[in-house]
């Protein structure tokens, strides 16, 4: 269920015995809440990360360029304790390189396009993971308490099975088989209620060799996901 939360419980439907007489009654409650504000997730410093411009001649023209690896926060905000988290859409997947970023990132599923050439080359890609050391303190907000909390990770196809989420581990972002990111009280693999978490990011870039980009003119880097709330 995508931005709208209507948590509903259907309990106490019970009968005395199996042959109940004509006459007697039980009681069917229906309970739930509705929200009028849903959760809100929000970019620290803004939704676009710039990793600067480059010249060709200063990149390799045999080699993958790794560019740079940049921290931003996620912040998500919720009116009242909410089971809820995130995943990640490529908009831009049909540029992805598929090429190895920092040594240990590659492929469609886990990272990310970033745009093409005048010559319809895939320039690079991008990847997104949580940044294990600031992980390490992370905390997270409920009502008036603040607990420790792990970030964890779970496919959308199988939610249920959760993993601590790592620097090493970029997030999957197809449609129908993107990570689920959320809090869990720490040392636990079971998503927490949260009003307040923060979530540090690192953003990896990695461009192509310059011979198969061959780039004669000046070349904008252009990434796009789509950050989408679900409630759990």
């Amino acid at each position: 269920m995508k931005k709208a939360l209507l948590a509903t419980a259907i309990a106490a439907l019970t009968m005395s015995n199996a042959w109940a007489a004509d006459g007697a009654t039980t009681e069917l409650r229906v309970t739930g809440k509705l929200l009028v504000g849903g959760c809100t997730a929000t970019v620290n410093g803004g939704n676009a990360l710039d990793f600067g411009s480059h010249l060709i001649s200063d990149l390799s023209s045999t080699a993958v360029n790794d560019i740079a690896t940049k921290d931003t926060d996620l912040v998500i905000e919720c009116p009242s304790a909410t089971k809820v988290g995130w995943t990640l859409t490529d908009n831009k997947a049909d540029s992805n390189a598929e090429i190895w970023i920092t040594g240990i990132i590659k492929g469609k599923g886990v990272s990310f396009g970033v745009g093409k050439t005048a010559g319809n080359v895939n320039i690079g890609a991008y990847a997104v993971s949580i940044d294990s050391v600031k992980a390490a303190s992370a905390k997270a907000v409920n009502g008036e308490d603040t607990f420790d909390a792990d970030y964890i990770v779970s496919a959308a196809a199988s939610t249920g099975l959760w993993a601590k989420a790592t620097t090493e581990t970029s997030f999957r972002n197809q449609e129908g088989t993107q990570d689920i990111i959320t809090v869990g009280a720490k040392g636990t693999l079971e998503p927490a209620a949260y009003n307040n978490a923060t979530y540090p990011l690192k953003v990896s870039l990695a461009v192509d060799n310059t011979t198969k980009l061959a780039i004669s003119d000046d070349t904008d880097i252009s990434g796009s996901a789509t950050i989408t709330l679900r409630y759990i």
